[in-house]
């Protein structure tokens, strides 16, 4: 299991719970850091690199 931490201050930020089996996050989610309020964009899973 991937865990995705804060950028400001390293602690493991709580994604969006995603319903269905096989489900991936589409587009870009903004999430906010519970300790220290920063809030950062989790790329998509299905995004590529070009």
């Amino acid at each position: 299991m991937c865990v995705l931490k804060c950028k400001g201050c390293g602690a493991p930020l709580n994604l969006p719970t995603i319903e269905g089996e096989g489900a991936t996050l589409s587009v870009n989610t903004v999430v906010e850091c519970d300790f220290c309020g920063n809030q950062q964009t989790i790329p998509s899973l299905d995004s590529k690199k070009n």
